[in-house]
């Protein structure tokens, strides 16, 4: 479940974005947590495409903007002091 979107550059746009079922990152099917991890190291050309139960069905992400966006994030604004805690090992 995609719960919220947090308003970086990288996301604008999709900002009201909440409570819909991902189905699919970078077209690998997600199952768990684990999964979003796994399909967010492998963005298609550079982007991150994320197929959604409903509207708008698809976004997109530039990964390399996803990147700067994590690491203003990390001590930044919302105070987030690790950004995953998911482990892939």
């Amino acid at each position: 479940i995609l719960g919220a979107v947090i308003p970086v550059k990288g996301a604008q746009g999709y900002q009201q974005l909440g409570a819909i079922a991902v189905h699919k990152i970078n077209n690998q099917e997600i199952k768990d947590l684990e999964s979003v991890a796994l399909a967010l190291e492998n963005p298609i050309n550079g982007v991150h495409k994320i197929e959604l139960d409903s509207f708008p069905k698809v976004i997109y992400l530039d990964a390399a903007q996803a990147l700067l966006d994590n690491k203003e994030l990390k001590g930044g604004v919302y105070r987030i002091p690790q950004l995953s805690r998911i482990s892939t090992d």
